[in-house]
C-alpha cells in the first residue's frame, strides 16, 4: 500500500474546516482508494452539520470510502464529519472488545440538506457504522518514536487499513467503479462485522467490530 498525506490539522493549533475539505478535494484529485480521517469537531446536537456532504459524496461518486472518526466524548455525542450519513464512521474497542468509554455515538437526523432529495426527509440514521481497536494502540509519533494511545482516531486507521486490505486481496477495484465501488466496499466491511452489544447497529458497537478476513471471504464468494 501507499500513503498520500495531507497536513490539514497543525497539531495543538487544530484547524479549520475549509482546511479539511481542501484536503479531502486534494486526496480524490491524487485518486486514492480510501482517505482516513482520525478528525472531528464535537456535535452535541442531533441535527447533522451539512459542512462535508457534498464533499464526501463527490468521494462517493469517485469510488472512494471516506472512512472517519466518531469522537472521542462519550455516549450520545459524535464529531463531524464521522457522523456524517455518508460517511463510515468508526467507534472504538478495547482488547477484551468492549466499547471504550469515550466512544461516542449516537442517533443523527438531517431535516435539511440541499445534496438529499426532500422525499427522503427528515432522514433518521445511527453511528457508529463500526467499531475497531482505539484503546492502547502503539504507534508512531514525531521524531522516530512510539508511543501508547487512545481514542476513535486510532480505530479509524483500522477499518482504512481493512479496506486497503480488501481491495488488495480481491478484484473490486477492477471490476468495479463510482459509487458502485464505495457501497460495495463498505456494505462488505459492515457485512462481514463480528456482532456485538445489540441486534444489529447500535450507538456502541455500530453493526459490530471490524473482521477484515470475513469481508474478504464474503468479496470473493461473490466473485470477487
Amino acid at each position: 500500500a501507499k500513503l498520500a498525506a495531507a497536513l490539514v490539522l497543525n497539531g495543538e493549533e487544530g484547524g479549520t474546516d475549509a482546511q479539511v475539505l481542501a484536503g479531502i478535494d486534494w486526496a480524490v484529485e491524487t485518486r486514492v482508494d480510501v482517505i482516513s480521517m482520525s478528525l472531528g469537531g464535537l456535535v452535541m446536537d442531533a441535527e447533522t452539520p451539512p459542512t462535508y456532504t457534498e464533499a464526501i459524496l463527490t468521494c462517493t461518486e469517485a469510488g472512494i470510502p471516506v472512512v472517519a472518526a466518531i469522537g472521542n466524548e462519550g455516549q450520545q455525542t459524535t464529531g463531524s464529519p464521522g457522523n456524517d450519513a455518508f460517511a463510515l464512521s468508526v467507534g472504538a474497542t478495547d482488547h477484551r472488545l468492549r466499547v471504550a468509554g469515550f466512544s461516542g455515538g449516537r442517533t443523527q437526523i438531517i431535516r435539511e440538506n440541499d445534496f438529499i432529495d426532500s422525499k427522503f426527509l427528515p432522514l433518521v440514521y445511527s453511528k457508529p457504522d463500526l467499531s475497531a481497536p482505539g484503546v492502547a494502540i502503539y504507534s508512531s509519533v514525531p521524531g522516530g518514536g512510539w508511543k501508547s494511545f487512545n481514542g476513535t482516531s486510532m480505530a479509524t486507521p483500522h477499518v482504512a487499513g481493512a479496506i486497503a486490505l480488501l481491495l488488495s486481496a480481491t478484484s473490486i477495484k477492477a471490476k468495479e467503479s463510482g459509487a458502485h465501488r464505495t457501497f460495495l466496499i463498505q456494505d462488505l466491511i459492515c457485512g462481514a462485522v463480528e456482532e456485538l452489544g445489540e441486534s444489529g447497529q447500535d450507538h456502541r458497537y455500530g453493526f459490530g467490530f471490524l473482521n477484515v478476513l470475513r469481508a474478504i471471504d464474503f468479496a470473493r464468494t461473490r466473485g470477487y
